[in-house]
């Protein structure tokens, strides 16, 4: 304002002026809520579709064999299956041999399958468990750091005013 760094200081304070580092860090508190709210709103969609999935999951109400991930899994292993039946039935003649080998295949596919349906299960598990713990302790680590950011801020207003009001004193 007058070329002049007057933060902090009585005039400085009696002209509404503050520090630098100030600005800086009260820029910086600012900046880091917007961030965090575009974060929030953005994600909203998919925060509500994992959250209300994962609910239905904790009441029992979860279908794996409906989960996006099974669809693409269950391909893969038909594919495999599908090329290994292929095989067999080209290189292997007809008989005992080939009917265990087949056996032992559908037992193959029905053992990925199983498997997969566990995997997505213990995944569902696995979030629901991260939702309910590791989320407020990020909040409240996210509040920390706002307070943190802050708190000087504030003491410096404090003792600015205090000085303000003590100088004010003094004239009168």
């Amino acid at each position: 304002m007058f070329g002049i760094d007057f933060g902090n200081t009585l005039v400085g304070n009696m002209l509404g002026v503050g520090s630098d580092a100030d600005e800086q860090a009260e820029q910086t508190s600012k900046l880091s809520s917007e961030m965090a709210k575009d974060y929030w709103k953005r994600t909203k969609g998919v925060r509500n579709q994992v959250i209300g999935g994962l609910d239905d999951f904790m009441k029992g109400n979860f279908d794996p064999t409906a989960s996006p991930m099974y669809a693409s899994q269950k391909l893969a292993v038909e594919q495999q299956y599908q090329t290994a039946l292929d095989n067999l039935l080209a290189n292997l003649p007809s008989g005992g041999g080939m009917g265990e080998n087949m056996a032992s295949l559908e037992m193959g596919k029905a053992g990925s399958l199983v498997d997969m349906i566990g995997k997505i299960i213990q995944d569902e598990y696995n979030k629901a468990y991260g939702m309910a713990v590791g989320s407020p302790q990020q909040s409240f680590q996210g509040l920390g750091t706002s307070g943190n950011i802050n708190a000087p801020l504030l003491g410096k207003q404090g003792q600015t005013m205090g000085a303000q009001y003590n100088a004010l004193g003094n004239i009168l």
